[in-house]
């Protein structure tokens, strides 16, 4: 017969076995991080890119100094849990490579000015908050942002929008669903060991800085944004000449709307640029549209641009259609002639895509697009970046334009065919592209040496929209008169009731996503899409149902009690009853 093993033996096994269980738990703790999110974007799940820049990217220590530290409303202290929370999971995934420590700025006072002075000057900005809970209102200072050091170099973030404004809650949820995408883009930054450059062509009536000023500065957070000129006038013997080494430095260009014809030697050097494996960004109109002189003529008459550069970019493997595309999908516009709001125009749709630069992105609005096609070049992969709904209609290349005859373009009126498929207004085009002038100029140009001419690019990729109003800024004025732009995810006529400007356009995450993906910076995409307005509870919803919820909310976890006790009691009274 077995010996039983005494009552205390008994405890003592049991308690070591349960001691074991929570040292293990914790031992796989340390090295795996778990969390249950709800949320139906996943807000608050590190993105799998995010885990991948912490895998392959970081090969040293981060320090982190928060300076949210101190009593706050109950607001912002979410906004400090949030953060530490989101550390806390850096630090899982990077292997202890995160470490970070919460400094209150006011601790101590005789040296809270000079950490104040030192912080700012560093990049972290005060914001300030009304405090009414003790039946008084309190300003409070605080300072929602953190200084990064990573080997020799350091950078801050902000947790908040910079601004002269008091913050709310909404403004600090906001604040907590970026929180990922503020830390990685400050990472990135400091790993990154070259910043790309990023050039805007000039010379042929393209965009200017003031036009596409908002897109500049987007991007001079991520690369060195400059402007180039190839076909230069040369004052002194009035002659235009180009600047075969104008692209030298650069990485990407952007040839964002132009308006003058470009010459061979300027095709070339592009052409060359390509064959090199930099990339291109084709913001190309085909077509001319006098919209300012709707102000004083009831009607104008569209009319197609030569830009001599058809026969190139068919040689890549597209063709920008000399017609305008308008969209039951569309935004609105100022109308030139009374200055009053044109809420459809049918000539400004509004679009996007399946691609992964438009991944839960708001629809991105083109202001007089061609249609594109694709042509030839099998071996060249096309991807459609940008596409009409189904309930569009094609313009041709000359027609009468005017704000009284909106139903003479209305897809919606027009559209005859059931089923009709989407029309592609942008590509991304890859693969290993064959020069342009492959064949065209003679063998002792091309052994020549000195001209380093390639018929064939490694692989690489080009990107060609049938629009260049797609980066472009509106310009608003302020009460001096000055000329300021908007952003480009604001639209100037929408507005919510307060008459706040609200995001509606996804034009400038769209494009710093493709700008992102050209260049091979896949970290911040999935980031991006995350950072929506908050969404904010149905106060109508919450008037009628809140005695409904509160009932739910407190009955039943006592019943779920209830039932576990009686379960217990049954199964203790049918064991000791035996």
């Amino acid at each position: 017969m077995t010996k039983r093993k005494s009552p205390i033996t008994r405890h003592l096994i049991e308690i070591t076995a349960v001691l074991a269980i929570i040292i293990l738990i914790n031992f796989i703790s340390k090295n795996k991080y778990a969390r249950l999110d709800l949320t139906e974007d996943k807000i608050h799940t590190l993105s799998d890119r995010t885990i991948t820049f912490f895998e392959e990217e970081l090969d040293g220590v981060v320090n982190i100094e928060i300076y949210l530290d101190g009593e706050f409303p109950a607001y912002v202290q979410k906004l400090q849990n949030a953060v530490e929370e989101k550390l806390e999971e850096f630090k899982a995934y990077s292997k202890h490579k995160i470490k970070y420590k919460f400094i209150n700025p006011n601790k101590d006072k005789a040296l809270a000015d000079d950490l104040k002075r030192t912080i700012y000057e560093d990049g972290v900005y005060p914001m300030y908050l009304v405090d009414r809970s003790e039946g008084s209102e309190e300003k409070i200072e605080f300072w929602p942002g953190a200084i990064i050091r990573y080997k020799d170099q350091q950078t801050a973030v902000n947790f908040l929008q910079i601004g002269n404004y008091l913050v709310s809650a909404p403004q600090v949820n906001a604040g907590i669903n970026q929180l990922e995408y503020s830390f990685v883009k400050s990472f990135w930054d400091l790993t990154k060991k070259k910043r790309h450059t990023i050039s805007f062509l000039r010379g042929h009536g393209e965009l200017d800085n003031a036009d596409a000023r908002m897109i500049r500065d987007q991007l001079l957070e991520f690369y060195t944004v400059d402007t180039v000129q190839i076909r230069k006038y040369i004052a002194k013997d009035s002659t235009v000449k180009e600047d075969i080494h104008a692209l030298d430095k650069s990485d990407a260009l952007i040839i964002a709307k132009p308006q003058q014809p470009f010459n061979e030697k300027e095709k070339y050097l592009i052409d060359q640029f390509i064959m090199q494996g930099k990339k291109v960004f084709w913001l190309i109109d085909m077509i001319q549209v006098p919209e300012d002189s709707l102000a004083i003529d009831k009607f104008v008459y569209s009319s197609p641009i030569d830009l001599n550069i058809d026969d190139m970019l068919f040689k890549y493997g597209v063709r920008i259609n000399k017609d305008l595309i308008t969209d039951a999908n569309c935004g609105p516009t100022w109308r030139r002639d009374n200055y009053k709001p044109q809420y459809n125009w049918f000539l400004y749709p509004r679009v996007g895509s399946n691609h992964i630069t438009m991944q839960n992105v708001a629809p991105v609005m083109l202001k007089y697009v061609n249609s594109i096609e694709t042509v030839g070049t099998p071996n060249i992969n096309k991807t459609v970046i940008l596409e009409t709904s189904k309930d569009y209609k094609k313009m041709p290349s000359r027609f009468r334009i005017s704000y009284d005859f909106l139903d003479g373009y209305n897809p919606t009126l027009s559209q005859q065919v059931k089923n009709v498929p989407q029309l592609p207004l942008g590509y991304i085009l890859e693969g290993e592209f064959d020069s342009h002038y492959k064949g065209r100029i003679t063998n002792t140009f091309v052994d020549n040496k000195a001209t380093k001419f390639k018929e064939k690019s490694k692989a690489n990729k080009m990107v060609v929209i049938g629009d260049g109003d797609i980066i472009r800024n509106e310009l608003g004025q302020t009460q001096q008169g000055n000329l300021v732009p908007y952003r480009l995810e604001f639209d100037p006529m929408i507005r919510d009731n307060a008459g706040n400007l609200v995001p509606y356009h996804g034009n400038g995450t769209f494009f710093l996503n493709l700008v992102d993906y050209m260049m091979g910076n896949n970290y911040l995409i999935p980031l991006r899409s995350r950072m929506k307005t908050q969404r904010l509870l149905n106060r109508k919803a919450v008037s009628l149902e809140r005695t409904k919820w509160q009932v739910i909310n407190l009955v039943i976890p006592i019943l779920i009690v209830v039932i576990l006790g009686v379960i217990q009691l049954i199964i203790r009274k049918r064991k000791y009853t035996a």
